[in-house]
């Protein structure tokens, strides 16, 4: 709040210790991975008289976009959209069709198989160098 940005709840559900924050928030997020508790959220939200924004929280390439906030603001900018989000001039919105929720198990389910390679530690990218030959 100090800096002008907005504070947003994020996985108010997901073993979170939110309830024991002493600290103000601008709205709570409606998880795109998790839209079963979107009932839970908006009884939440409505509890605390505060908006809910859409959050994709991605792991996965074909979540991207899957969950957004629609902002009512005539220019956005990041003043603009925080007013918007304090304001309660915010929509999540999640598409949770057919297409998503296909792709999304499909790469779920190769990247899981991926990780039943061995490979050396020094082949993942960013962990370090190849060993040296003597």
């Amino acid at each position: 709040h100090d800096r002008g940005c907005a504070a947003i709840i994020a996985h108010p559900y997901r073993n979170s210790t939110v309830r024991e924050v002493d600290a103000s928030f601008d709205a709570i997020e409606v998880n795109g991975k998790h839209p079963r508790t979107r009932e839970w959220i908006e009884q939440l939200a409505d509890r605390h008289d505060l908006p809910m924004t859409g959050g994709s929280d991605v792991h996965y390439p074909p979540e991207v976009g899957r969950a957004y906030t629609v902002v009512d603001t005539a220019e956005p900018t990041p003043e603009n959209v925080v007013a918007a989000i304090r304001d309660g001039r915010v929509e999540p919105r999640v598409d949770d069709w057919l297409p998503y929720r296909l792709i999304g198990r499909l790469y779920r389910y190769v990247h899981l198989e991926s990780e039943r390679f061995d490979r050396p530690e020094w082949a993942t990218p960013g962990v370090g160098a190849p060993p040296e030959d003597d």
